[in-house]
């Protein structure tokens, strides 16, 4: 029995020998490789044509994106992390796991900047919700600082408003920031709104998704959506899949729990009067579709968006549109600004459209069949980034379907389809329209 024994731990001792000589036998990271049997230890791995191990990069928290494009890496990536307002991290010629390798040159990955802090709840009968039209079009149809613009968004909306709890996003068409590996939904998540519905028909089967999604600071515990069924045929509406989304979200504060409902919608864009009754018949549509909810009455039930709508400026339209809703009439407008279009206050709206008039044309309200509010104000709510900020603006340089950064050249090269020449624009504003916050108190 001893003679086994012995032999079993010189077994052991044995095959622990063998394993640690193995892994020590690996080439580690900076040490001679073969690309072919990629021998290099577990926490590396060998550059196919330099023939030497490079250390895996280390895991981030944080939301991040790899810039350089294999096979020849840009050497400016690390100074472009700036234009989304990132901040550079590490350079590495493959990037993460999986990923290409750089046969020249490195990427570099550019990390979001810390998150500033929410404030602590307010209490559970109380809702302050945020409606941003972030103005995010493909870039198959246009170049105007969609990136830019939208990655700065939720670390100024948290700076601006900390006791924001639910977003309505209009115009997320392609998810904000970058798309695929720190788009807005990441981005908020970092910044404190974990819980988000689906973007309307995304996965679409129309041209474009409807654009809408909800992001929330408290648990969704149900979502829907619909596309609205009128809309002005060959108009540019008429390609994407507007309609009204959908979420419940449960707001616990001071061990309260408040149901709260939340519609939103971007409703159907020009068109004069046909356009007028359109949005109206989208208001019923709205409103409707709150009603399939089967929402109780002494629940909250919260509308918001872009409604196309000039706040008590269209005559009988404006009150057609509002009882189509079932929303009050008259809303508590507070702030210093009265418009949510406006080229006088927002750079991004002065340099697309100069000479528009300025509309209120953004609303967070409620209906007037659910829980009543013990007071309701809506406000116009900049969320400005503090410094400016470049963007290649090329507006309608089709078809020019790929991002181009301020500081490529081929960007003051572009010739729009109106003939107008590409070029390097600043600004402060994140969208051609300004946010606005509903704040809202119900009964305890």
């Amino acid at each position: 029995i001893h003679t086994v024994r012995q032999t079993g731990k010189m077994l052991v001792a044995f095959i622990l020998l063998a394993a640690f000589t193995y892994a020590t036998a690996q080439p580690g990271p900076g040490e001679a490789c073969n690309p072919t049997t990629n021998q290099c230890r577990a926490d590396s791995d060998c550059h196919p044509t330099e023939n030497i191990c490079y250390a895996d990069p280390a895991q981030v928290t944080r939301p991040s994106v790899w810039l350089g494009t294999p096979p020849s890496c840009d050497a400016r990536s690390p100074q472009r992390c700036a234009f989304s307002d990132f901040l550079f991290d590490v350079s590495h010629p493959r990037g993460d796991r999986g990923s290409q390798w750089c046969t020249s040159g490195s990427k570099a990955r550019c990390q979001s900047r810390v998150a500033p802090a929410l404030n602590p709840p307010t209490p559970a009968n109380s809702i302050q919700v945020f409606s941003y039209n972030i103005f995010e079009r493909d870039f198959g149809i246009t170049h105007d600082g969609q990136r830019e613009r939208t990655c700065r968004i939720p670390q100024n909306l948290v700076r601006v408003l900390p006791d924001t709890d639910a977003v309505i996003w209009q115009e997320a068409f392609m998810g904000g920031c970058w798309q695929d590996e720190a788009n807005l939904r990441h981005l908020m998540t970092q910044h404190g709104f974990p819980y988000h519905t689906s973007t309307i028909d995304d996965p679409n089967d129309t041209f474009e998704n409807g654009g809408v999604f909800i992001s929330s600071r408290w648990p969704i515990t149900a979502q829907a959506q619909i596309i609205f069924q009128n809309r002005l045929d060959f108009t540019a509406d008429d390609f994407a899949a507007k309609g009204v989304g959908y979420a419940k979200i449960e707001k616990t504060s001071g061990g309260v729990t408040k149901p709260y409902h939340i519609f939103g919608t971007h409703m159907q864009a020009g068109g004069g009067a046909e356009g007028d009754q359109v949005r109206i018949d989208q208001a019923g549509e709205m409103r409707q579709f709150a009603v399939s909810r089967n929402i109780p009455a002494t629940e909250a039930v919260i509308y918001g968006g872009d409604f196309n709508t000039a706040y008590q400026d269209e005559g009988d339209r404006y009150a057609e549109f509002m009882n189509a809703l079932n929303a009050p009439q008259t809303i508590e407008r507070i702030g210093s600004l009265m418009f949510t279009s406006d080229p006088n206050t927002n750079d991004v709206q002065r340099k697309k459209s100069p000479n528009s008039r300025p509309k209120w044309i953004d609303y967070v309200t409620h209906s007037l069949a659910h829980l009543q509010p013990t007071s309701a104000t809506m406000e116009v709510t900049p969320t400005p980034h503090q410094q400016q900020f470049s963007v290649c603006w090329c507006e309608l340089c089709i078809p020019l379907e790929e991002y181009v950064f301020p500081d490529d050249p081929l960007c003051t090269q572009l010739i729009d389809n109106g003939g107008l020449e590409g070029e390097v624009a600043l600004f402060n504003h994140l969208s051609d329209h300004h946010p606005v916050t509903g704040r809202f108190t119900f009964p305890a």
